[in-house]
């Protein structure tokens, strides 16, 4: 068994060109290789060996069949880890003996999942490899694909970078994928063509992923509980996505909400161990992806209260009718902002920046190490800043992150000392919150160009009000 590293980025056709003439592909054009690929994937009509997190492709290559059997290790910020088994087949069709052991004692073990494989999508595009040594004795072949990922029924265009690891340090791939995206629109992408094939084959759509704390040992060191606490915020941002990419979704915005926010809380939580450098760098990419997300949420918010206003009050059904069609726009508007900052390369080399300067391992020594004793000393100071905030509007967004601070503590610390405090301070939070909100949708309403003397604004004002 192989383990593959890969970094994937898709790339804007129109691009292609331009990526040909950059100066790192110049200077390694003489490796330069042209393969045509042609890969045919197997699963049974349910999707059993995506559900065991496995995939099983016969590719054709040039003249030559191979048969692979790949396993998800870890995909993060476009950052693909797998284990690959691969050996040479006679034709298009899977061998069962050609397995590697452990995938038959496992994954195939079910004569009858076997006997129910079928051809569900198939990849056919060409191949551009280059071999790259960098100064660092670091091996990464770097390959363009372009083509088609395809079932019966539906087909999307292939057109991507991969950047795979032979040998040496994951840390240059990342060096490499923003060398070149300084002046190429390359975005990072989780999605492998199997994923994309498995979309297209069951056609669902997508829905939004939250992820649960992760849970830490009670002995963990403070380094290893930050990295995980950032990949694993990154991890929900990422997953929902393809959500607000697709369709425009309220759960799918609030859990990318909730991603970011549980980003923006680590890095506050583990500010003064990180090292001088890291501490502000990525703090305006976070502020600006939270103040779209919060943009959407606010607009959805205020759409589905009026839509509650009218069942009621029933008498201002023909305002709120109104009201509701100046709503939707602004929420139309919200969430095309939004998705476009999410395809924006901006984002991506966010997302690619966070993930190389996280194996860089940017937490300076700590006299304790011990994430549960770094806990204990932290959250009673963090609750002692909740409560000496003022009421203000603009302090609860603060409370609010404070707030994802102490869970994030809780799964590190998790005594009933700790959750009752937990428990205070998102009661608090909650109460200015809905006092908050008065002034929130003023401001809403005087966005929409509202009269202030109409009737409409009276009416919406004093139902937020009276919910105090």
């Amino acid at each position: 068994m192989g383990t593959e590293t890969e970094l994937k980025l898709s790339i804007d056709p129109k691009a292609v060109e331009q990526f040909y003439q950059h100066p790192l592909i110049q200077s390694v054009s003489d490796s330069e290789k042209t393969i045509q690929m042609r890969g045919i994937y197997y699963d049974t009509p349910e999707h059993q060996l995506r559900q065991h997190k496995t995939s099983l492709r016969v590719r054709l290559e040039n003249d030559s069949w191979v048969q692979t059997v790949k396993t998800i290790k870890k995909t993060e910020s476009g950052l693909h880890q797998r284990g690959e088994w691969e050996t040479d087949v006679p034709s298009d069709s899977v061998v069962f003996d050609k397995l590697p052991k452990s995938a038959k004692k496992s994954v195939f073990s079910d004569p009858q999942l076997w006997e129910r494989l079928q051809p569900l999508f198939e990849t056919r595009f060409e191949r551009h490899t280059w071999q790259l040594i960098d100064a660092d004795d670091n091996h990464i072949e770097i390959c363009l694909d372009q083509g088609m990922v395809k079932t019966v029924m539906h087909s999307e265009p292939i057109s991507e970078v991969e950047l795979e690891l032979k040998a040496g340090d994951p840390l240059s791939l990342y060096r490499i994928a923003l060398l070149l995206q300084k002046t190429l629109p390359l975005r990072s992408e989780n999605t492998s063509k199997a994923a994309r094939g498995y979309q297209l084959h069951q056609t669902r759509i997508p829905k939004a992923e939250r992820l649960s704390l992760p849970q830490f040992s009670q002995n963990i060191h403070i380094a290893e509980a930050f990295e995980t606490s950032c990949s694993h915020a990154i991890a929900q941002i990422q997953a929902n996505e393809a959500v607000i990419k697709y369709h425009n979704d309220h759960d799918g915005a609030k859990a990318l909400q909730q991603g970011i926010l549980k980003l923006q809380a680590t890095l506050f939580l583990y500010h003064d161990l990180l090292a001088p450098k890291f501490r502000q760098k990525f703090k305006h990419q976070a502020r600006k992806a939270q103040r779209l997300v919060e943009r959407v949420l606010k607009w959805e918010q205020l759409l589905r209260d009026s839509k509650k206003m009218t069942k009621v009050a029933p008498g201002q059904a023909d305002l709120l009718q109104r009201l509701q069609t100046a709503i939707s726009t602004q929420r139309r508007q919200s969430y095309i902002k939004l998705r476009r900052y999410l395809h924006s390369v901006n984002y991506s080399r966010f997302l690619l920046r966070v993930s190389y300067w996280l194996l860089q391992q940017p937490i300076v020594s700590h006299e304790q190490g011990s994430a549960q004793l770094f806990a204990t000393e932290n959250l009673a100071k963090h609750y002692r800043h909740v409560l000496a905030m003022s009421a203000g509007c603009k302090q609860d967004r603060h409370a609010e992150r404070l707030s994802m601070n102490l869970l994030i503590v809780d799964s590190l610390q998790p005594l009933p000392r700790y959750q009752r405090l937990q428990k205070q301070i998102n009661s608090q939070i909650h109460d200015r919150a809905r006092r908050c909100q008065v002034k929130q949708m003023r401001r809403c309403l005087d966005e929409l160009g509202i009269d202030s003397n109409a009737q409409v604004y009276y009416f919406v004002l004093g139902w937020y009000a009276a919910k105090i």
